[in-house]
């Protein structure tokens, strides 16, 4: 009976390995093998350069700023397209923002525009799947990196509190504007938070109805931002806000008290001052962002107020 059973089970086993050797993609699904893995990715590799977007970055007419193929470009990932093509994409891919992984064929053009589309628009990702050819989870993977690691790589590159010349023409052009020593705009900004906790839903609701995240901004007359705090709750107001913003903690600490400019004073005499300032709404109560000017004329050695 024991050799009838192991004939048997030696029967069966060639009979599998049989099997396995003449149709090896029943038991290991469809290219298992690695050529026919490479062969079956080739096959499945769509052609972006034939999808919308694809298309879009091959016409010509994005070079002139005045196309309407170059104005709607802008106005759907919010950035002009010499922008995108002389800044963004090398920076991108100096950065390795977007790492060109084993057999990833995927421009970083196409990525970076899936990115600001969602970015830029608060668009879906299969908006971006059906524009550009790639992927529904690859989108939301695009866009997740992008966010992550551009903001980490780049946000000390460009968003500071500004110095040397940058801080005398960000002087200058408030100046200009009626605003001398100042250095820059301030307030808060609140964003819906849908994915806010129960148990902070009562803290994050303020004057908007709805649970949000402020967040404060300084930003230069042409827009540019110098500093963004990091997400407060939605119910903090803006002097609570600057209370605990580090960067404007320092501000207001005397960090800019040696900036000099000149003001007329109250009898219209040109008057040398120290201490820059930034401009805010009413919500900003005196106590919040208090600046003093010292003036170098003796009917103004002590300090006042600037309002």
């Amino acid at each position: 009976m024991a050799s009838q059973g192991a004939k048997r089970l030696a029967e069966e086993r060639a009979s599998v390995e049989y099997l396995v050797e003449q149709y090896p993609e029943e038991f290991f699904g469809e290219g298992w093998d690695d050529e026919q893995e490479e062969k079956r990715r080739r096959l499945a590799t769509p052609d972006y350069s034939k999808s919308v977007w694809g298309k879009m970055l091959l016409d010509p007419a994005l070079d002139d700023p005045t196309s309407i193929v170059a104005i709607t470009f802008r106005r759907r990932f919010r950035v002009p397209y010499p922008l995108f093509k002389e800044v963004l994409i090398p920076r991108c891919k100096e950065k390795k923002i977007f790492p060109a992984g084993k057999g990833c064929s995927i421009p970083v053009e196409m990525k970076l525009l899936v990115a600001l589309r969602i970015l830029g628009r608060d668009a879906v990702a299969d908006d971006c799947n059906e524009l550009s050819s790639i992927g529904l989870s690859t989108c939301h993977d695009i866009f997740k990196r992008f966010v992550k690691l551009f903001s980490s790589a780049f946000y000390d590159d460009y968003v500071f509190i500004p110095s040397g010349n940058n801080l005398l023409d960000v002087m200058e052009a408030y100046r200009r504007l009626g605003f001398p020593g100042c250095i820059g705009s301030i307030d808060c900004t609140h964003v819906k938070w849908s994915a806010c906790a129960k148990d902070l839903k009562w803290k994050a609701t303020g004057k908007e109805g709805f649970t949000t995240l402020s967040f404060q901004a300084i930003v230069s007359h042409d827009r540019r931002c110098q500093h963004i705090s990091i997400g407060f709750l939605g119910s903090y107001n803006d002097i609570t806000v600057s209370k605990n913003d580090e960067a404007v903690q320092k501000l207001m600490a005397g960090s800019m008290k040696d900036v000099e400019y000149v003001m007329y004073n109250a009898q219209g005499i040109p008057t040398l001052c120290k201490g820059a300032y930034l401009l805010a709404d009413n919500r900003y109560n005196e106590q919040a962002l208090r600046t003093y000017l010292f003036m170098e004329d003796s009917k103004f050695k002590k300090g006042v107020d600037l309002e």
